[in-house]
């Protein structure tokens, strides 16, 4: 007997007690053509789907790049200074704005 398979029999969510051992044998095919499906194994196929329905191609959003990029430039902004003049650097920012 596997380990797995020592623990789904001997554990149920909706009983609290042992698994049926007929449901526990039988194929998932076979489980759902003869109907006999557990509440529980369909929660767990809802809750699977929704989470993977929810996963993004691209794990991080603009938000989280300017999220990270603010506190990545702050200490940079002293350098500024020292390279350009206070008036210099206000010109720049105004240019890139308008």
């Amino acid at each position: 007997m596997q380990p797995n398979q020592k623990f789904s029999e001997s554990f149920s969510l909706s009983e609290g007690g042992p698994v049926n051992e007929a449901l526990v044998k039988l194929p998932i095919e076979k489980r759902l053509d003869d109907k006999q499906v557990d509440p529980s194994m369909l929660t767990d196929y809802d809750s699977v789907f929704d989470t993977v329905q929810q996963i993004r191609m691209i794990p991080s959003t603009i938000r989280d790049v300017i999220g990270m990029a603010i506190p990545l430039i702050i200490p940079f902004l002293p350098l500024l200074l020292i390279h350009f003049s206070v008036v210099e650097l206000l010109q720049k920012i105004m240019k890139l704005l308008v």
